[in-house]
């Protein structure tokens, strides 16, 4: 989990940390999701507080709204309306669902798609609100399918990618430990984006992470070294509809992944001796 949330320009420049760490007024303890408002105010979700403290462009805590529930994510609607991913563990308000639509104040107004019975909890993986244009994009569990949500919070459909022989049956697909036992499926890693009339994202190929792009005119996906216009490590995020963002770190990036033409010596110790992280900003040209 991120401890701060820091702003940097749009050519890489360290901005500044939005607000500041601590457990007095306006502080948060650890800075578990944010999400950027339509006015470019910041809201930072502390978990341990349980609250969603918003700064202005000043930097300055205007507001704290404590939660009626557990979470693990959030998004903030154009509207002022919250998007929430709910905890499994959730004893609040929308027990059992997993998303809750909310208004500014987080009085629930809609609750979306319940928890099963066995649901696994120990699938806390890749999933969040994927921002893309005028859409929302929620994923997780084990799946080939994304929900698309409105501007509004309203769920509009969903995103289906087809793994044939390769996915994963539907009787392992609320038991993780039983899906990594077998290594034999293929399913979404985390919440895809599109952009243009490309579909983003990550999956996993039985044992490995694999980055893709899924070409809707064509009908085609590509993986990691089958892309034409050079290597893509874990896209995570648009940011319009020309533009994407990709992550680089061990996590994500197993040593013998990338060639020497990809990252610097600089680079490589910054992410295997540093631990740290490269943030990539991609541009479509077509």
């Amino acid at each position: 989990k991120a401890k701060n949330v820091l702003v940097f320009k749009d050519n890489g420049e360290f901005e500044r940390q939005v607000g500041a760490r601590g457990q007095g007024p306006g502080e948060y303890i650890q800075a578990n999701d944010f999400s950027i408002d339509s006015q470019g105010n910041v809201y930072v979700y502390d978990g341990p507080k349980k609250q969603l403290l918003l700064y202005n462009t000043e930097n300055i805590c205007i507001k704290s709204l404590q939660l009626p529930f557990d979470i693990h994510n959030f998004t903030v609607l154009p509207n002022g309306k919250f998007l929430f991913w709910l905890a499994q563990y959730n004893k609040g308000k929308s027990k059992g669902y997993q998303v809750a639509l909310t208004d500014s104040l987080l009085n629930v107004e809609k609750e979306y798609i319940p928890y099963t019975q066995y649901f696994d909890a120990n699938m806390v993986m890749g999933s969040y609100f994927q921002q893309t244009d005028n859409k929302f994009i929620y994923y997780h569990g084990i799946s080939d399918s994304a929900y698309i949500f409105t501007q509004d919070g309203d769920l509009e459909g969903n995103i289906y990618i087809d793994f044939g022989d390769n996915k994963a049956p539907e009787k392992f697909r609320d038991n993780l430990m039983e899906i990594i036992k077998n290594q034999e499926y293929q399913y979404l890693s985390y919440s895809p984006f599109i952009i243009k009339n490309y579909i983003m994202g990550c999956i996993i190929d039985k044992k490995d992470v694999i980055s893709f792009v899924y070409d809707t005119k064509n009908k085609t996906m590509y993986k990691n070294s089958e892309f034409k216009f050079g290597e893509i490590n874990s896209p995570k995020s648009y940011v319009n509809d020309s533009t994407f963002i990709s992550v680089f770190n061990e996590a994500y990036l197993p040593p013998d992944f990338m060639s020497d033409s990809i990252l610097t010596d600089e680079q490589k110790k910054h992410i295997y001796e540093d631990g740290g992280t490269i943030i990539c900003k991609y541009t479509l040209l077509q």
